[in-house]
């Protein structure tokens, strides 16, 4: 069926279809801008392509094609792509396509239009001949057939793009790029060259090179290009097999942007040294700090809790970094005023830790707040007896040894009344604690996690994990 992007306009085959009706009678405002995001099925969608095709002109703003088999469906996407009026399309989304016949089919996709006022192009995990692999050759294609000159932003994840693409594409002279995110993406030397001696790059102001098979010559590179200093978005974050190395971690930490907003260095062998010069960088912009991951010890979290500029950072990711009760309380007693999300998932926390947390007003805006995985017991739960933390509208606590204690404790608990969403996941709470929610005046299907479904879930995704999609 016609599916929708999160925050698009509604558009579903089962649901409110007034979008589409306004354009059809031609009764559309010009604000209004359709976003489609099709979930092509080869039985049922040639109907759906035949109305897209029927709308007037510079109705087409965004396109997303997803999980579609371009070769059983040729004949009405080719008619998409011939008859329909894309002149208006900003931003096109190739999500998940099986392209069974080989890379040709996407060169003839971009055969049909030149796309004019395109503005932002997707690719993700799209696969070719059974594999997830784009290639070299259709980033060639790509930039020899759409009007790349007027992207902004281009996201590739999980394309199988190498260096020489890298290459080619930035020979191009076609690439005048705001933000690029390469996602998985064997970038690896020859890439980061490319990519930091491309003249027309000078204008990158966000930058995501996740996973991208780094090291420190090609972090060099990259700190040495002419858009490193104007940079406000960079993520470097790697995972458990694909890891930046601690040598380019220090340098990136080194020579950070002055205009950075947002830093994202999960996994990626931050460690206490590369900490410590992060703590002591002019970075007054700072709004999100992603660290998670890293084996940061006392001597990196030290000076980074007491650095200047943390007053200002609105989302502090520190799971996994080593925390514990006394940095924590160092961290409550500073004043930020501007914090809306902190993750401390992975800490060796006790009741000191959380009731110091619960207990601050150095944190009024604090919206979000991740305690997974912290060995919490039930007894610790009493310290959300405290006045703290107004703000506080979602709490994870998934993956601690609560145990009917904690679920009781946390029932009784006078805050529970303003929180919106509690995760519970693996939390050992059995049928009595489960009791004692269901009693609460304050659950309105808020409990997520817990077994047999007897209370609703609500994972709404964290602020953290939003910041870096």
């Amino acid at each position: 069926a016609i599916n929708i992007f999160a925050d698009w306009p509604l558009f579903t085959r089962q649901g409110d279809r007034n979008t589409m009706k306004r354009w059809e009678a031609g009764k559309a405002r010009d604000t209004d801008a359709l976003r489609v995001a099709l979930v092509l099925d080869p039985l049922k969608e040639e109907t759906d392509i035949e109305r897209l095709c029927a709308l007037g002109p510079n109705s087409l703003r965004a396109l997303r094609l997803k999980k579609t088999s371009y070769e059983r469906l040729d004949a009405p996407l080719g008619h998409l792509f011939r008859e329909a009026t894309l002149d208006a399309l900003e931003h096109l989304v190739l999500d998940q396509l099986t392209l069974l016949r080989g890379a040709e089919l996407l060169s003839e996709f971009a055969n049909h239009r030149t796309f004019p006022a395109l503005q932002k192009l997707e690719i993700l995990a799209t696969n070719i001949g059974g594999r997830r692999d784009l290639g070299d050759a259709v980033l060639t294609a790509l930039h020899s057939k759409f009007a790349l000159d007027k992207v902004r932003v281009l996201h590739l994840y999980l394309t199988s793009i190498r260096a020489r693409g890298l290459e080619g594409l930035c020979r191009s002279g076609a690439l005048f790029l705001e933000c690029l995110v390469l996602d998985g993406e064997r970038v690896e030397l020859d890439g980061a060259r490319a990519l930091a001696t491309c003249a027309t790059l000078s204008g990158l102001r966000h930058l995501t090179l996740r996973r991208a098979h780094l090291d420190d010559g090609g972090i060099e590179l990259l700190t040495n290009a002419e858009f490193w200093p104007a940079l406000e978005t960079l993520s470097l974050a790697g995972d458990r097999a694909i890891r930046l190395g601690t040598a380019a971690a220090r340098r990136v930490c080194e020579t950070p942007s002055h205009r950075l907003q947002v830093l994202d260095l999960a996994s990626s062998d931050v460690d206490g040294d590369a900490a410590r010069q992060l703590a002591h960088a002019p970075l007054a912009a700072m709004g999100t700090l992603i660290l998670s991951g890293n084996s940061l010890g006392r001597e990196g979290l030290v000076p980074l809790l007491e650095s200047t500029w943390l007053e200002h950072v609105e989302v502090l990711d520190l799971s996994g970094t080593g925390m514990d009760d006394e940095l924590v309380q160092r961290l409550v007693s500073r004043s930020m005023k501007r914090l809306k999300a902190l993750n401390l998932a992975g800490s060796a926390l006790t009741h000191l830790g959380l009731t110091a947390l619960m207990r601050t007003h150095q944190m009024p805006l604090l919206s979000e707040l991740s305690l997974a995985s912290c060995r919490l017991e039930g007894e610790a739960l009493e310290a959300l007896q405290a006045d703290g933390l107004p703000s506080l509208a979602r709490l994870e606590l998934s993956f601690n040894p609560l145990g009917d204690d904690g679920a009781q404790r946390l029932a009784a608990a006078p805050r529970c009344e303003h929180l919106r969403a509690i995760s519970l996941e693996s939390t050992h709470i059995l049928n009595s604690g489960i009791a004692a929610l269901q009693a609460s005046r304050y659950t309105c299907g808020r409990f997520g996690g817990l077994p047999g479904h007897i209370l609703a879930a609500t994972h709404e995704p964290w602020m953290w994990s939003r910041i870096r999609s």
